[in-house]
């Protein structure tokens, strides 16, 4: 199927005499920086821009939340950080799923401050994991004292401008930085007086566990901050989740959404007044095959896409490749340099590449004369801009889709823009869709496209919506508990737990009213069932992101890469040593990384990575048990041990450092058909990212298994699965 998208206009606004930012006749925008000097219009700015800066800008005092949704590359973030441009004592904390999207919005800050003549260096911090620990480390090295909770503390105080992740302000509303000079509460303090405004950009790559957790957070700031300073909170995306708002509007916030106004048009048909985002797109829809994947595709059309990067003129040929998995990623990119280069150069953008590559990569999209293929992880569709003019990526739900697709015809100065969108055949229910919704060679409105058919075709019908009434209100007792000084540890320290408990009585009981709206009446109960629950629960529901299956810590010693991944998708594609944790350790720093990047609670394994399966199949991973069938608890959680693998050349050494581990799972009979254990995954629309794994017990009865926070998920949905329809509830 193949249709074409229209370019994409958006609409800028027309008065200066009344707009939101007070510019009465004179813009301001063009008075303090070089935006707009060269347009006619009066106004450089978009139209869902100066919304944006209205309702975060309103005096009521009220909490709100408000969304943008205006399309990508429509200047969303732009709109968010006006406030801190136009007032510069107005502060900002802003939060980014990925460290590459930190990084980036880093640097497009750095150049907007240029523009309005503001010194970013002084407004301006970054702070993730690494970055904490690396500034941790560097106090130590030149003696002086160091924490986490110091280096939050300096920037959330003295920045004007904080950028970091959902991970950390959750940490923080938990509690969960100590310091032993101050009291427990302090730093959440700081993080409810000081910002005047909270942004979260491209929270829909995110489910509904961290909604869920993100709400009860947002509650407590809601209750925590001075009533003539009520919470403003600003979340962009093109698409938001209908059940998220929902959930706000329920828990007492006032919700708004800004959209912007589009024409979708060629070039040469737009009126004056509108600014071009998006270049015309020929768009295709490809099907992957039931037995095949997205490498098989690209082999089979590797001639075709050469062709295309190699005849694009006058711009020298730039493609872009999106797929799911990392160990794909690497395959791909082993196995089209051997077959492209070097008239096509191929590289690699994935969250496990360091910076000094992605820097190289980036030098060569804009230098190197030869056409360039880039391959990459969603670290590509979240925060890296490249100008690209051929697109393929892999997809099945609606938000994945409009983000990948928004990474094409950003810029104009090539001659044609294409996308290959890769959909795997058992995803029938898209499929039929498409035949329903196009029509082949149409010509496509792309902002009907984007809000219409789009949204119809890959708005698959909602996985997880149970998840927040069964867990979020245990989730949230947590967090309460934390404020009673539960995680205060320590003989000496009964009185400092005494006084949080007292001083936070106040607003737990605000929170608690709000949080009664959302998990109904019963909520407080679940105070004692909080205490019920199986420890490795406890800790998965406080986790933001939740952990991996099997989590390894591993040392790509050929590629001078460290980083983290499931050990269970990670198996099939290589060849590994299983090494000490100080062996692991002592390599990072001996390559200068910092080890507050590998939080050792999580890891299960550490591995030394000595050979990617380039060519040939990968490894039949088969994951077994030596438990008996009656020994099994089926359709609800349970702690799972002795776990084993098979079907792997160092198979005796890993499992010799798995055999005394537990696992928190949620196990499923199915019928010893090979592939049955995909039924589940059919039957609940789970996306292709969810794992679940095929497990034999020692009397070769097969069940579908899942760990972790995807355990969680299913324990919530067991209702529509055959097997555990009439199985008892986890908790009551």
């Amino acid at each position: 199927m193949r249709i074409t998208l229209l370019p994409l206009f958006s609409r800028q606004n027309p008065d200066s005499q009344h707009c939101p930012l007070g510019c009465q006749g004179q813009c301001k925008i063009k008075q303090i920086s070089q935006l707009g000097q060269d347009s006619p219009a009066p106004c450089p700015l978009s139209l869902h821009q100066v919304e944006t800066y209205r309702k975060v800008s309103d005096s009521t005092l009220e909490a709100k939340v408000i969304f943008n949704t205006a399309f990508t590359n429509d200047g969303k973030s732009l709109g968010a950080y006006l406030p801190a441009f136009l007032h510069k004592k107005y502060r900002i904390l802003g939060l980014y799923p990925t460290i590459e999207l930190v990084r980036d919005q880093k640097y497009q800050l750095e150049n907007y401050h240029q523009l309005v003549k503001l010194n970013p260096h002084k407004r301006v911090d970054s702070l993730y994991g690494a970055e904490l620990g690396r500034r941790v480390e560097q106090n130590k090295a030149t003696g002086r004292r160091g924490s986490r909770f110091s280096e939050l503390r300096k920037a959330i105080g003295n920045r004007r401008i904080i950028l970091t992740n959902p991970d950390i302000f959750h940490l923080i509303t938990h509690l969960s930085y100590p310091n032993l000079t101050y009291s427990p509460d302090y730093l959440l303090y700081t993080l409810t007086q000081t910002p005047d405004l909270y942004f979260a950009d491209e929270f829909h790559i995110f489910g509904e566990h961290q909604e869920t957790a993100l709400i009860n957070s947002m509650l407590l700031l809601r209750h925590s901050r001075e009533q003539s300073r009520p919470l403003r909170f600003l979340f962009t995306s093109a698409t938001a989740n209908a059940n998220f708002v929902e959930q706000l509007k329920k828990s007492g916030f006032t919700v708004e959404t800004v959209q912007g106004e589009y024409l979708s048009k060629d070039r040469e048909d737009a009126p004056l007044g509108y600014r071009q985002i998006s270049e015309r797109i020929e768009l295709h829809f490809e099907e992957v095959e039931q037995d095949s994947n997205s490498l098989d595709w690209l082999n089979l059309n590797l001639e075709k896409i050469a062709q295309i990067l190699k005849d694009e003129k006058p711009r020298k040929g730039r493609g872009l490749v999106i797929l799911n998995s990392m160990a794909r990623v690497h395959r791909v990119v082993s196995q089209l340099k051997q077959k492209l280069e070097p008239e096509i150069l191929v590289r690699e953008v994935s969250g496990i590449v360091g910076d000094q590559e992605r820097s190289k990569t980036r030098e060569e999209l804009e230098n190197t004369p030869k056409p360039i293929l880039i391959v990459g992880t969603s670290a590509v569709d979240v925060g890296v801009d490249f100008e690209v003019h051929l697109l393929i990526f892999e997809t099945t739900d609606l938000s994945t889709f409009l983000q990948r697709l928004g990474r094409l015809g950003r810029r104009s100065g090539f001659s044609q823009y294409q996308a290959f969108v890769l959909i795997p055949s058992w995803m029938k229910w898209i499929w039929q869709k498409i035949q329903a919704e196009l029509q082949e060679n149409n010509l496509v409105d792309r902002h009907q496209f984007n809000t219409e058919i789009a949204a119809n075709v890959f708005n698959s019908p909602p996985t997880f919506e149970q998840y927040r009434y069964y867990w979020g209100g245990l989730q949230a007792q947590g967090m309460l508990n934390a404020l009673k000084g539960e995680t205060v540890k320590g003989k000496t320290r009964g009185k400092e737990r005494k006084e949080l408990k007292a001083r936070t009585q106040k607003l737990r009981e605000s929170v608690t009213n709000d949080l009664c709206h959302i998990y109904g009446e019963r909520f407080q109960n679940k105070e004692r069932q909080w205490f019920a629950i199986f420890q490795s629960v406890r800790d998965e529901l406080l986790h933001f992101r939740g952990s991996s299956t099997l989590q390894a810590a591993v040392w790509d010693e050929n590629q001078s890469r460290f980083y983290t991944y499931d050990l269970l998708r990670l198996l099939p594609h290589t060849e590994v040593e299983v090494i000490s944790k100080k062996d692991f350790f002592t390599a990072l720093e001996t390559a200068n990384r910092s080890t507050f990047e590998f939080n050792e609670r999580y890891l299960k394994i550490y591995l030394r990575l000595t050979r990617w399966l380039e060519i040939g199949e990968p490894f039949s991973l088969k994951l077994e048990t030596d438990c008996l069938t009656r020994e099994l608890e089926i359709c609800t959680l349970t702690e799972l041990e002795g776990l084993f693998l098979s079907g792997h050349p160092q198979q005796t050494a890993l499992n010799q450092a798995l055999e005394d581990l537990e696992f928190l799972s949620f196990l499923v009979p199915v019928a010893k058909d090979p592939r049955s254990h995909w039924k589940i995954r059919n039957t609940l629309f789970l996306p292709p990212t969810f794992g679940v794994h095929r497990l034999i017990d020692s009397q070769d009865k097969a069940y579908a298994c899942a760990f972790n926070q995807d355990a969680l998920l299913l324990e919530s949905l067991k209702w529509k699965i055959d097997r555990c329809t009439h199985s008892d509830p986890y908790i009551f």
